[in-house]
């Protein structure tokens, strides 16, 4: 049993318990080894090179829920279908306006002033995203390559 405490939409606290099923551990389990913030798309097909008996709508559906408990994270990303992280303490994101490659940001090195929002807007602070736009290393190699090659004709 998993009981999850969460907020709905009203800021009500809900507590609930929820039996951890053997397609939730796989869903788990696929998207703690995927590093690279994967859609539902993708870790479907990564499961059923291993489990064909799970659907895609179990899949779905089980991302979803394990998004609204806080036991995952949801990015919306630019361009692009919602992608999941498995890592849910504090952190921001970077995506490659080119590949859509998304990677994790250290809050280390950029606080968020939650508690300075809060007293100047009168917001209570229940969470945040963080989404820099930019163009990865690889991408940038590409882009810089094809220059070169143009600069020559």
């Amino acid at each position: 049993m998993i009981r999850c405490l969460r907020e709905n939409n009203k800021g009500v606290i809900l507590m609930a318990e929820r039996r951890n099923t053997i397609q939730q551990e796989i869903v788990a389990q696929t998207l703690r080894q995927m590093h690279d913030h994967p859609t539902a798309d993708d870790i479907y097909i990564e499961i059923c090179n291993k489990h064909s008996s799970i659907s895609r709508a179990t899949v779905f559906r089980i991302l979803n829920r394990m998004a609204e408990e806080g036991r995952i994270l949801r990015i919306s990303s630019v361009g692009g279908g919602d992608r999941f992280d498995y890592e849910t303490e504090k952190h921001c994101h970077v995506q490659c306006k080119k590949c859509g490659r998304i990677g994790n940001v250290s809050m280390k090195q950029f606080p968020v002033p939650e508690e300075e929002i809060e007293c100047s807007h009168g917001y209570r602070i229940i969470g945040h995203t963080l989404l820099f736009e930019g163009i990865c290393e690889e991408c940038d190699k590409r882009v810089s390559k094809n220059d070169t090659k143009a600069a020559d004709c």
